[in-house]
């Protein structure tokens, strides 16, 4: 039963896939029953990344052979083998090129130069990401691929801009489909790829475009959009996710609340006749998540539904916890804000015993406005004293430093600002 299902996780995940009891559970027909969801979802992601991971290319497997059956792709290419095949050869250029992208990015410099593509400045920093197939020797292909990708690039994306100044912006092709762009106020990321095996055309595109400068009010989004396309002849399938995610910081600069909303569509084809699943996820940080069916259409089977429901709610807690820490990571960064010091005097040549003011005024990197938020002054190295030291002043905020006893003495003090 759903409710045995939700009190014994032990029957969610078995031997590295998502069991029958919890693909039963999912969908009874009538509806989907979120709580089953969720007490998956919260097991699988407290597994270590490449379980994750060989769940989810287990899973994906699964999804799209199902796919392949209701449209006819399976007819077509002679059975689940040859389809299975099919696709796994269609997927591997797509593979190829993604992990690609990741030492395209790495070999630019620091400095912004773009070797890769000449006239272009490209990000900087990109790791690169884990290698693909995915885990225990399973082709990732569809959605899985989709947000295998954006997940492990989303934060070198965002962090190859950190270090911007106010005005400047950079775009470039990294590689062939993908190009990448960055400014202070946004980093944005365009893949698009196609691959053929045994007649099977596949086709991948997707965006991700990050704000990761809070508002004044603190409120800061991103979206990332996929879509996958598979087809021989007249025979194929469609799927595509178009998340949305809104954040809210709170005055230390850390994520206070987050809502993610992401809209899935399947869709299949079979000479004018097919059918076709429409449904919203709502993902709040607190309270309960939602889960309504825009419209459905044709044989969309129980099977079918259930894989897929589970399938993309894997992909978007996989992506959304990606892009949440990659912006969160930008602002600590300082990406956002830039905090002008100034003391009375000095910083050099003070005399023996000086105290000093210093006046502390954190502007936005976007439009030069006031950020508000604390400064805190913390003496790091050397003599004499900061006061207040280690403790945040609502800003402009003002400190004062007192010089060593002796001449020709130094300290360091370190400012830092937090804000919305």
């Amino acid at each position: 039963s759903r409710e045995a299902v939700v009190a014994a996780p032990s029957v969610l995940i078995e031997d590295g896939r998502v069991t029958d009891e919890v693909l039963e559970a999912v969908f009874d027909g009538e509806s989907v029953d979120q709580a089953v969801v969720d007490a998956f979802v919260a097991e699988v992601m407290a597994l270590p990344e490449e379980e994750r991971l060989a769940i989810a290319a287990d899973l994906s497997r699964r999804v799209e052979l199902e796919v392949a059956r209701l449209s006819g792709l399976e007819d077509a290419l002679g059975g689940t083998a040859a389809t299975e095949a099919a696709l796994a050869g269609a997927w591997a250029p797509v593979n190829e090129a993604i992990a690609g992208v990741a030492p395209a990015l790495a070999a630019t410099s620091g400095d912004g130069d773009a070797s890769a593509s000449p006239g272009s400045t490209q990000p900087a920093g990109f790791a690169r990401p884990m290698e693909v197939p995915a885990p225990n020797g399973m082709a990732a292909f569809g959605l899985l691929l989709g947000g295998m990708g954006l997940a492990l690039m989303v934060d070198p994306l965002v962090s190859s801009s950190n270090d911007f100044t106010k005005d400047q912006y950079s775009e470039g092709t990294v590689s062939s489909g993908v190009a990448v762009s960055g400014a202070v106020e946004q980093s944005t990321l365009t893949m698009s790829f196609d691959g053929t095996q045994d007649g099977v055309a596949v086709k991948f595109n997707a965006e991700v475009v990050v704000h990761p400068c809070p508002d004044p009010s603190g409120n800061f989004d991103m979206t990332a959009k996929i879509d996958v396309k598979t087809s021989k002849g007249g025979v194929g399938s469609n799927a595509a996710i178009d998340m949305k995610i809104n954040g809210q910081v709170d005055d230390d600069a850390h994520i206070a609340s987050s809502t993610t909303e992401a809209n899935t569509q399947w869709a299949d084809f079979a000479g004018g006749k097919g059918q076709f699943l429409d449904y919203t996820m709502g993902l709040p940080s607190s309270g309960d998540n939602t889960f309504v069916v825009n419209r459905t259409g044709g044989a969309a089977g129980t099977d079918f539904i259930r894989m897929a429901v589970i399938m993309s709610t894997m992909f978007v807690y996989m992506v959304k916890d990606k892009m949440l820490q990659a912006a969160e990571n930008a602002w600590l960064s300082g990406r956002c804000v830039d905090l002008k010091v100034t003391p009375s005097a000095g910083p050099d040549g003070l005399d023996p015993g000086q105290v000093v003011s210093v006046l502390a005024e954190p502007r936005s990197k976007i439009d030069g406005s006031p950020t508000g938020g604390n400064v805190t002054a913390t003496m790091k190295a050397g003599v004499q004293s900061v006061e207040p030291n280690g403790s945040p002043v609502p800003a402009d905020a003002n400190s004062n430093y007192t010089a060593g006893p002796e001449q020709d003495q130094s300290g360091t003090v370190a400012y830092e600002s937090r804000s919305k």
